[in-house]
């Protein structure tokens, strides 16, 4: 698997290398680690989708300013001894991720004083291609992007591997949106002067028909995953 994705060029490989020596394991399982959410959009009736879903809101709050929560229902005993708040540095510049060892990519990031986003998993449009993933591009947005604005921009126009939604927060009021994406196409919801929250399935029409997968998978509760979104 490592082999495979050396040659189709994916990105951070001596990272990779350096995390599987750290970890004593192999460079295959860091690999399919990181991974793991393009594995998850292998469609359909994977058994891994059940796991990974995730709620995220951003509003303005008057006298403190924008407040960005996001919670990861993954009910996997493991992870939250393996959660980690990481600190990214490059001279100057630092960024934060809440992320998990071991994995590269970002799930949940912020650049103090500009902005941050995280992301939710969304039912697979189509099959993953070979573009970056959804939480690398994230964390490129965090290595280059320096405000609110461009962050939109870089995680609304650059071609992904899969469909993934990205909730983006600034710091001045009306800086907040989520963004529904697929493989290819994008559309935001902006925060506006109220509130913007997302779950796991597709709010806008143009993409709803994706949303079929998640009335086949079935919650500990006994309901859709698409009612438990809803």
């Amino acid at each position: 698997f490592s082999q495979w994705y050396k040659i189709c060029g994916g990105p951070y490989t001596q990272e990779l290398n350096a995390w599987a020596n750290a970890l004593g394991v192999s460079l295959g399982t860091v690999t399919m680690l990181n991974c793991s959410y393009e594995l998850s959009q292998l469609r359909l009736g994977n058994p891994v989708s059940k796991l990974l879903g995730c709620t995220t809101g951003i509003r303005w709050l008057e006298g403190v300013g924008i407040i960005h929560a996001r919670t990861l229902d993954w009910p996997l005993n493991s992870l939250g001894n393996a959660t980690r708040l990481f600190r990214f540095r490059c001279g100057q510049r630092e960024f934060l991720s809440v992320g998990i060892i071991g994995y590269l990519g970002v799930l949940s990031g912020m650049l103090p004083g500009r902005c941050s986003a995280t992301i939710n998993w969304a039912p697979p449009s189509s099959f993953p291609s070979f573009n970056f993933g959804p939480a690398f591009v994230l964390r490129q947005t965090l290595e280059e992007c320096d405000s609110y604005d461009e962050a939109v921009q870089r995680l609304t126009r650059t071609p992904l591997s899969a469909s993934v939604f990205y909730t983006v927060a600034g710091i001045e009021p009306g800086q907040g949106c989520v963004i529904e994406r697929t493989r290819s196409q994008a559309v935001v919801h902006p925060l506006g002067h109220g509130v913007v929250t997302h779950a796991n399935h597709h709010v806008a029409e143009h993409f709803s028909r994706s949303n079929q997968d998640l009335c086949a998978i079935e919650t500990s509760r006994g309901e859709s995953a698409y009612q438990n979104s809803c």
